[in-house]
């Protein structure tokens, strides 16, 4: 009996996988992706990290894992229909370029993540537009572009074809 609380089923059938319901090693990022990037949104939107820590070099590293996340978070191509998921990293990654000082790790991240996936074009553009209509800041999209256009437009075909 004290073996079977320790495990749970996963599926359906006779074939279900049995789980050890202890393992806390592992993380599922899909299944907890909604609100972790939702709590980071409020966490870099609500705090100013800044002042919290007395200094920007001493909330770089907390920043920098914000940042990270919501990077991760854009890798799925059905991102930009999620009513959450979408908001919650455009708005991590425009403040951290905005208010953080990051444009250029942004934008060299966004342009990482555009020559990976097809669907990523659209959604460093809208990242950028958001910048301007939202902080008036054009910085984000002049080093987008700047980036994009370090690159010739056959090197992206190729890359395209080969991932």
């Amino acid at each position: 009996a004290e073996n079977t609380a320790k495990t749970k089923t996963a599926g359906r059938g006779r074939k279900a996988a049995v789980v050890n319901a202890d393992d806390e090693s592992s993380w599922d990022w899909d299944h907890g992706k909604q609100r972790v990037l939702a709590a980071i949104r409020d966490l870099i939107t609500l705090v100013d990290l800044k002042a919290l820590f007395k200094g920007l070099s001493a909330a770089q590293q907390l920043i920098d894992l914000c940042m990270e996340l919501a990077l991760q978070g854009l890798e799925s191509p059905a991102i930009a229909k999620q009513e959450t998921n979408w908001p919650a990293c455009r708005d991590v990654l425009v403040l951290g370029a905005v208010q953080y000082q990051q444009s250029e790790f942004v934008a060299h991240a966004l342009m990482e993540l555009v020559r990976k996936h097809e669907h990523m074009p659209q959604l460093a553009a809208l990242i950028a537009k958001f910048a301007e209509e939202q902080h008036n800041s054009t910085q984000l999209a002049v080093l987008l572009l700047s980036e994009y256009s370090a690159q010739s437009p056959e090197d992206y075909d190729t890359q395209y074809a080969t991932s």
